[in-house]
């Protein structure tokens, strides 16, 4: 459970956390523990999804996050960098139904190539990376 993440303090020098916050109850309680068992200096490397289907499975999906709302959650390391990942196009994939799944392979290539082109500077995206010192 990442809200309680059995190590002592400074424990760690980076911890990676992907596509995980969303599927947290509480995820500035989360985002506290990754800060308490970090070294001092320490990096979290996170990403979390923007522009995406509902995906419960084993965990709930609860939120999407927007750069503002990580850069809060982040707001006690000592620096932190968002960074959108994927724009429109590549969220796009992700909405389409399961017959089509197999033109995944034709569409994604092109839908890359329109997300370079179309949203070089993009405030919204497929997820976002979080970068974050302590």
């Amino acid at each position: 459970d990442a809200h309680h993440i059995p190590m002592p303090d400074g424990y760690f020098d980076a911890v990676l956390a992907f596509s995980l916050l969303e599927h947290t109850h509480s995820p500035h309680i989360v985002i506290r523990e990754i800060q308490r068992v970090l070294k001092p200096g320490g990096i979290a490397y996170t990403s979390t999804p923007f522009i995406h289907p509902y995906h419960p499975g084993r965990c709930p999906d609860y939120y999407r996050f927007t750069k503002d709302g990580l850069r809060h959650l982040f707001k006690e390391f000592s620096s932190v960098e968002v960074y959108p990942d994927g724009g429109l196009f590549l969220a796009l994939i992700y909405f389409i139904p399961p017959a089509l799944q197999p033109l995944k392979v034709v569409i994604k290539p092109l839908f890359l190539l329109l997300d370079g082109f179309f949203t070089k500077n993009r405030s919204s995206a497929y997820q976002f990376m979080v970068f974050a010192r302590k």
